[in-house]
């Protein structure tokens, strides 16, 4: 993998090299993920739906997805 243009980063708990002008945008795209269903926390912090589109990758972020789940 030509990691030259790429920064490594963590997604629950495991590591992933991505291009490194990516937002949390391209991240849910690329895994298919529909923002709706899931909730997704950049190093602690719980990131709104509305800024996953301005909220860009840096290496050695933590990425968090935590996926709904019915019941009760």
């Amino acid at each position: 993998m030509d990691k030259l243009h790429k920064i490594e980063i963590q997604i629950n708990g495991e590591s992933q090299w991505l291009p490194q002008d990516w937002s949390l945008q391209d991240l849910v795209s690329e895994l298919k993920i529909n923002p709706q269903q899931v909730a997704i926390a950049k190093n602690l912090e719980v990131i709104v739906r509305s800024q996953l589109k301005t909220t860009f990758l840096k290496p050695g972020d933590q990425i968090e997805i935590f996926h709904a789940v019915g019941g009760g």
